[in-house]
């Protein structure tokens, strides 16, 4: 049987394009594969160039929506469609709700009186913003009556009040409360203790007293006092129910007028959240004029990742597949759903693993509402084409249990091989701890025991056994961020190359970009004593003490704006900074910015911090002069450069690609999504521990799905406060589905149960817990059933080599005959299409960061004797016959028939004795040239079709292709002195490696060779991809480097 088990499904889906769907699929399923079928299938129809205009795709992420739309245009193109098709395709949309939702209000916002431009507001960077909407705030309440408004006040200080309505996002009107209930403490009063309660209860009846005595004056009394006494507890609460659910009730309104206020404040000046983004256009929608102008467009939409869908997202998407007529929102209103083959939706129940910002009872209750009206049917992928026969054997027997479709948890949907499944293997590491390390009370050192117990054994067993063709394909996943530095410390120890992966991660973690801020910010503003004193404290690492003898409690004196005359560690710092001002001043900003780093030596600084705690903080750093040189050529000042470094600070950072040959170390949440060869999950019987919730907060109750605002903890009472725990044990172990569906091959479960059961048994918040494997517990036979030692398997590693002999071989890819017709027309069209020549962009970045000394060296170039050009020519001729596989004399031999047409023998004589070292030497350059496996190509032209009317095409000098570990890696000669910044040649290296990315579907390096000096300075990828990014985005350093090089 070669078709899935579930392909009946699938085609429906596929096909039935007059039908809605709501797809449950399950982990390694193939949605993405569907969907494009799906479009694909849209395209081959009769009516596609009607329908594919209209085709609304919304995914997660932006990076998501990219590769779908690539995916369905290359099948698209495969299948032959008309050209009108195409154009139709291209038409479409694939983006995030987001970019959906502000296309909407572009189009259609003036219908609710929104200004045409609308800057985006980082919400966690409208300080400034929300203090002056505050101050021009003249009453909080305003829609309570004057009594309820007092009394609110005397419950909540109005500080909260604010705090709640400015992040609580309420999207819709909250109705007012009734009056002030009255309330009856005397049950509280006559309560007589037991002996042992007396103390505790006498003191929670006197605080009562207190608090109604203090009621019937007119004072602030703040909220109720809390209760202790376990037996009194429960008579406590049912007293103070009345005050509770009134204040909650009028809190909740209150905060709704503050976000709404708020939301207006915003857009009156212009900008706008991502949260307002999705408001309005939800709002947008229940406009009857602008609903109907938009229903008309017909939209097809097509939801992925519906689980992670807050009520909201939901309500735009199915609002504009509906019918014209519609009125009222559906599901609410069962008339007018969505039109059929107008909405399809792709999700699973089990990876709901973001409560706090998605609804998954939302979710189910779309599901449900399709299936009782008839407007869609569901179809379960079932089949994963993930994980191997082993892998699906133990989810099968283990998840059941865990979701078992009780209390509000989802059901567990049993998973089907692929036909052409592997054997797999689950197996148990037990890392055997001694008494010594399990009596040990300290946690961490528990923790670093079995990092390094893992990290020996891994080493130890290696790729083979793991069933991976690279440790890029291993991953250890832990639940939590903060267990993940102390396994990449260990395997470094061990010798094993790591990466961590950390969601959570900002900008400003990085000391790269908060120092680099910090000083381009005292740069611009000389009077910023706050981020002065930052700057010396952190950067240049003066003490408190130091700070206080020179400030003498005038902080005034910390300034730039004119040297001061003190003596004294302080002001020798501050007196450098402010000639360094002085300088920066007159200089271009990405000179400013390079002279900032050289002078403070903040690389040198950043290089000292531990490799293992911060990784590519030199790389990092060069990025950031790339963005000061993009900046530049912006036109952009080193004001408005600052702020715009100050107004990222707490953005996400971009997600690294990960390291070649480096184990993935990633949280559960990040690896959704994501799939390794081998995955290991250390920590199993560690206990998690929660934070205490920040109050104010809004909550959604998971019983009534109402939303309840809770200022302080007694408005969470027993029953909802139980609730609440219970939907967040439900989340957690659907995240432990996520984790545990990760692994194509291999998953290794670190049974570590001795070391971290108490004398309670597991932890409670443990993953061992959660999957029921304590003592006794019902999947606990099935976990000692586990095999504890991995094994080879010789048809998952004849997978692989077939796989890289596959890789391999697109890697060349044959030229097709063109007709004489389309030759003919490709010459008389050739000039429309721009031509991008990467070996010009360092001139290019030259030309924008310092325009004079670009036309002084253009001058220079052009007067000057060419000697450096005829030496470079000759170099390049010289290394372009070299034959790197071939024994030294080989070399020597060449390099003597050259040496004769050199322009220069001596500066000949000595590069080549520098490069003849390196490769004679157990070097980085010669494990590259002349390793095992590799193979040379010198002088490789490409060609890169860049869009539809940009091609980038060059040269690259040498491109050595290692047939062990698949990967490319580009050299590039330069004969000429190299710049002190490493920034100058990557714009044409970024490019090189850009080209060489997208053509050969491949890890790929990059690299210069300086003949002078004799050194190999290879890029960091990272690197490589953010000066790509910051080029790609700049037409016009593009347009500089069409000129051909003057060689190097």
């Amino acid at each position: 049987m070669n078709t899935p088990h579930d392909q009946s499904q699938r085609d429906r889906f596929i096909h039935e394009l007059e039908r809605n769907f709501s797809v449950v699929a399950s982990a390694g399923s193939g949605k993405t594969r569907a969907i494009t079928d799906r479009i694909v299938a849209l395209a081959q129809h009769p009516r596609a160039a009607e329908w594919l205009p209209s085709l609304v795709v919304v995914t997660y992420t932006n990076r998501a929506a990219a590769e779908m739309q690539q995916r369905a245009r290359q099948s698209i193109l495969e299948a032959g469609v008309k050209l009108e098709v195409i154009n139709a395709f291209n038409r479409a949309f694939f983006g995030t709700i987001h970019s959906l939702c502000l296309k909407l209000l572009r189009q259609h916002g003036h219908y609710l009186g929104l200004p045409a431009q609308l800057e985006h507001l980082n919400e966690d960077d409208d300080a400034a913003l929300w203090t002056e909407f505050v101050q021009s705030s003249t009453a909080i309440g305003a829609g309570l009556d004057p009594e309820q408004r007092r009394a609110l006040l005397r419950l909540t200080p109005a500080r909260r009040l604010l705090d709640l309505g400015r992040r609580g996002h309420i999207t819709e009107a909250v109705p007012a409360p009734g009056p002030f209930p009255k309330f009856d403490f005397e049950p509280i009063y006559a309560f007589v203790p037991k002996k042992v309660s007396q103390v505790t209860a006498a003191r929670v009846q006197e605080a009562m007293r207190r608090w109604e005595t203090a009621w019937e004056g007119d004072d602030f009394v703040g909220a109720l006092p809390g209760c202790k006494c376990a037996p009194l507890k429960p008579i406590w609460e049912a007293a103070i129910v009345p005050i509770v659910e009134w204040r909650r009730c009028a809190a909740l309104h209150v905060a709704a007028e503050i976000s709404q206020a708020y939301r207006e404040f915003r857009l009156g000046r212009g900008v706008m959240t991502f949260s307002d983004q999705i408001a309005l256009a939800a709002e947008l929608l229940r406009h009857p004029e602008a609903a109907q102008r938009i229903r008309a467009k017909q939209y097809r939409v097509i939801l992925d990742e519906a689980q992670d869908t807050d009520p909201t997202q939901f309500d735009v998407l199915l609002e504009v597949a509906r019918p014209v007529e519609a009125t009222g929102p559906w599901p609410s209103e069962e008339t007018h759903p969505p039109l059929p083959g107008h909405f399809c939706m792709v999700g699973d129940f089990q990876q709901s693993i973001y409560g706090a910002r998605a609804d998954l009872a939302h979710y189910r209750r779309v599901h449900q509402a399709f299936l009782r009206t008839g407007a869609g049917e569901e179809v379960i992928f079932s089949v994963t084409f993930r994980l191997d026969r082993a892998g699906i054997e133990f989810a099968n027997a283990v998840f059941p249990i865990v979701l078992h479709g009780l209390e509000r948890q989802v059901p567990y949907v049993a998973l089907y091989p692929r036909p052409t499944a592997f054997p797999g293997q689950i197996v148990r590491f037990d890392p055997k701890a001694g008494p010594e390390i399990i009596a040990e009370r300290a946690l961490k050192n528990k923790e670093y025991w079995e990092a390094n117990n893992l990290a020996h054994w891994l080493r130890e067993v290696g790729l083979e056994k793991l069933r991976a063709s690279s440790w890029r394909e291993v991953a250890l996943l832990c639940p939590r961020t903060r267990w993940l530095p102390p396994l990449r410390a260990a395997l470094r120890s061990v010798g094993l190359k790591a990466q961590v992966q950390s969601e959570r991660s900002i900008n400003g973690d990085s000391p790269a970009y908060a120092w680099f801020t910090a000083l381009a910010t005292v740069l611009a503003e000389p009077r910023n004593g706050f981020e002065i004193v930052g700057v010396l404290r952190e950067i240049f690492g003066l003490s408190d003490h130091d700070l206080a003898a020179f400030s003498e409690g005038y902080g005034v004196r910390f300034h730039l704006t004119a040297p001061t005359g003190r003596g004294g560690p302080v002001a020798e710092k501050i007196n450098l900074l402010v000639a360094l001002r002085e300088q920066a001043r007159s200089l271009p900003l990405f000179s400013a910015m390079e002279e900032m780093v050289r002078v403070t030596q903040l690389r040198d600084r950043l290089l000292s911090l531990p490799a293992d705690e911060y990784e590519g903080l030199g790389f990092e750093l060069e990025e950031l002069l790339t963005k000061a040189a993009t900046a530049e050529a912006a036109k952009g000042t080193l004001e408005n450069f600052a702020a715009e470094l100050q107004s990222e600070f707490h953005a996400a950072r971009n997600v690294r690609g990960a390291l070649p040959d480096a184990i993935q170390i990633i949280s559960g949440h990040k690896s959704k999504g994501s799939e390794w060869e081998a995955v290991i999950i250390p920590f199993f019987a560690r206990g998690a521990k929660t934070q205490s919730p920040v109050y104010p907060r809004l909550l959604r109750d998971p019983r009534s799905a109402a939303t309840i605002a809770a200022m302080e903890s007694s408005d969470v009472d027993g029953d909802l406060k139980t609730a609440v725990a219970l939907q967040e044990q439900q989340e957690l172990e659907r995240l432990l589905y996520v984790a545990l569906t990760r692994a194509k091959h291999t998953l290794v479960l670190v049974d570590d149960r001795a070391l971290f059961t108490g004398k309670k048994g597991l932890p409670e918040r443990s993953q061992a817990s959660r999957l029921r494997c304590g003592q006794g517990e019902e999947n606990a036979a099935a976990f000692e059933r586990l095999p504890t030692k991995l094994s080879a398997c010789t048809e998952t590693a004849e997978h692989h080599a077939q796989k890289a002999i596959v890789r391999s071989q697109e890697m060349i890819l044959p030229l097709p005959t063109l007709p004489a017709k389309a030759l003919k027309a490709s010459r008389e069209r050739a000039a429309v299409f721009l031509k991008r020549n990467p070996s010009a962009l360092a001139e290019a970045a030259l030309a924008e960061a310092d325009p004079a000394a670009y036309v002084a060296a253009a001058r220079q170039a052009s007067s000057a004797p060419n000697a450096g050009q005829r030496y470079g020519t000759w170099w390049h001729n010289f290394v372009e016959v070299l034959d790197w596989s071939a024994p030294v004399a080989s070399w020597d031999r060449t390099f003597e028939t050259h040496l004769a047409g050199s322009p220069d023998p001596d500066r000949s004589h000595h590069d080549w004795a520098l490069l003849r070292t390196q490769l004679t030497s157990d070097s980085d350059l010669t494990r590259l040239l002349a390793g095992p496996g590799t193979l040379a190509h010198a002088e490789m032209p490409f060609l890169w079709a860049m869009s539809e009317r940009e091609c980038l095409d060059g040269i690259i000098d040498l491109a050595v292709y290692d047939r062990q570990a698949h990967r490319w890696t580009i050299l590039d000669w330069k004969t000429n002195r190299v710049p002190p910044s490493r920034s100058h040649y990557l714009p044409q290296l970024s490019a090189y490696w850009k080209a060489a990315s997208e053509m050969l579907h491949t890890p790929v390096a990059a690299g210069l060779y300086i003949t002078a000096t004799g050194q190999w300075l290879p890029y960091e990828e990272s690197e490589l991809a953010g000066a790509w990014d910051a080029l790609s985005r700049n037409s016009a350093a593009l347009t500089e480097a069409l000129e051909d090089d003057r060689g190097d």
